[in-house]
């Protein structure tokens, strides 16, 4: 499907010729409108793009979108998508591989085409050390890395393409993101296959659906028709991976869905449930039965806080749905105050359903947050959360007695995700549940008739050592 039939030439030149403007300051002589309107109508006959391509096209240079989060999977055009728009910097996580794949083979001064005519026509300088073309109306594309954070401060971007998003470092993105702000029309885009783990991926992707000026796109690999023999390649590699127990690696690679199977992880797959339907099955009985739960962790940093609801018996232990998470990373420029006001607040609209008084922990690593917000139990500090709670939290999730909602997908996430070698800090919802659980998990017990009356013996006679059963009270079955 063709970009430039989709859009007509009188609508759409106007628009990239005003995005093309923004970037970089334009030559005497080397602006004129017949140079936008020649280079659009090469540009545009360079290749057929497909549907994906066309709605992030789309999304860019008509409907104006600042950010763009765009998940494709492996061979989905993710780099040809992104040399289209480029007009200032392209990131990749390391410079080596920004000159591996954009560089080398010179995708991105031929404009990913087997012929140079468009550099020859359009390109006035490429310098090889710095990794930069220049363009004959002054505008330039560098390519560079994420070494470090500090190397992200001080640029001011007309826009930023960050490719392999999952791998790239997240100090770095958060030091080169503020950048934008030193010109009104900076924007950025960000691509990549979804990661083996939860990470700043998600949370960018999160972010820029949340942007009034951003778009999100999910592409499998099978998108890319431009191909003609990719379908084929792609269903004989689905059954390599199934048949090399690797279904994760096809799903996350290829299918771009998050899917964080491994052989090393800790936890095993969690289900989510509907926050709707949770909350009507949890008030189809009496909700007075239910005990509200609320578990914050508080650090230099960030907040945490998960909101549950524990159902207790003597026959089944405890049972925890966990009906919401949050986890806030501003906290500079706001009061302890006046993020616990918004939390109260939202336990107050639980309390209309669900009566009982809420029993609030924290484990605050401040050790200034109760000094503000009086009323709140602090964690116990005798038996460590972190060896204690962890382990509990594991048998609880494999015995099915914590229920996660769709609202509290990022501590789902973290859980399906904690690999034995990893740091517990690295999850901070986690470490919330674990305090949680820490605090309220209870085993299940018997009442005292049921003490009587147990086969005390049985675990005797599971060792090997013949003892006589226990004998219990009541009618004896016929026959016996």
């Amino acid at each position: 499907m063709s970009f430039y039939k989709k859009q007509s030439t009188a609508k759409f030149i106007p628009k990239k010729q005003a995005v093309i403007s923004e970037f970089g300051e334009k030559r005497a002589g080397g602006d004129s409108p017949k140079l936008y309107e020649d280079f659009l109508i090469d540009w545009e006959g360079l290749r057929v793009r497909h549907k994906g391509q066309v709605e992030i096209l789309d999304a860019f240079f008509v409907q104006n979108k600042k950010y763009l989060f765009n998940r494709i999977g492996r061979k989905g055009a993710k780099t040809t998508t992104n040399i289209d728009i480029a007009t200032t910097f392209i990131c990749l996580p390391t410079i080596t591989q920004a000159i591996e794949v954009y560089w080398d083979e010179k995708r991105l001064q031929w404009c990913d085409i087997n012929d140079g005519w468009m550099q020859d026509k359009y390109i006035s300088h490429i310098d090889n050390n710095k990794h930069m073309i220049t363009f004959v109306n002054g505008s330039t594309i560098k390519l560079i890395g994420t070494w470090s954070e500090a190397r992200g401060r001080g640029t001011q971007p007309n826009l930023l393409i960050v490719d392999e998003v999952q791998d790239a470092s997240a100090e770095y993105l958060d030091a080169v993101e503020p950048n934008l702000a030193a010109k009104e029309d900076s924007r950025c885009v960000m691509s990549g296959t979804p990661p083996k783990k939860k990470n700043h991926y998600h949370e960018w992707e999160d972010r820029i659906r949340a942007n009034p000026e951003g778009f999100t796109s999910e592409y499998s690999s099978y998108i890319n028709t431009a191909l003609p023999h990719l379908a084929g390649w792609l269903d004989k590699k689905k059954i390599e991976l199934l048949a090399a127990g690797k279904e994760d690696t096809w799903i996350r690679e290829y299918l771009a869905q998050d899917c964080f199977r491994s052989d090393d992880r800790l936890l095993p797959d969690i289900r989510l449930e509907n926050y709707e339907e949770m909350l009507r099955f949890l008030q189809s009985v009496d909700s007075t039965i239910y005990q509200p739960l609320f578990g914050l962790i508080v650090t230099e940093h960030n907040i945490t806080a998960t909101y549950n609801l524990m159902f207790h018996t003597k026959y089944t232990g405890s049972q925890i749905y966990t009906l919401e998470s949050e986890h806030t990373n501003r906290i500079w420029d706001r009061s302890y105050k006046d993020i616990y006001s918004e939390m109260k607040s939202k336990m107050e609209g639980y309390s209309n359903t669900f009566p009982k008084a809420w029993r609030q922990v924290v484990y605050d690593e401040t050790e200034c947050f109760t000094d503000v917000i009086p009323g709140i139990s602090n964690a116990r500090k005798d038996l460590k959360w972190t060896n204690r709670g962890i382990p509990l939290m594991k048998e609880m999730i494999l015995s099915d007695k914590l229920t996660f909602s769709n609202k509290a997908s990022e501590i789902a996430v973290e859980t399906q995700n904690l690999l034995k070698e990893d740091d517990i800090r690295d999850y901070p919802t986690i470490c919330t549940m674990a305090m949680l659980v820490n605090e309220y998990y209870q085993p299940p017990s018997l009442s005292k008739t049921e003490q009587v009356e147990w086969d005390r013996y049985a675990p005797l006679r599971e060792a090997g050592i013949i003892r006589q059963p226990a004998q219990f009270k009541g009618l004896k079955v016929y026959g016996r």
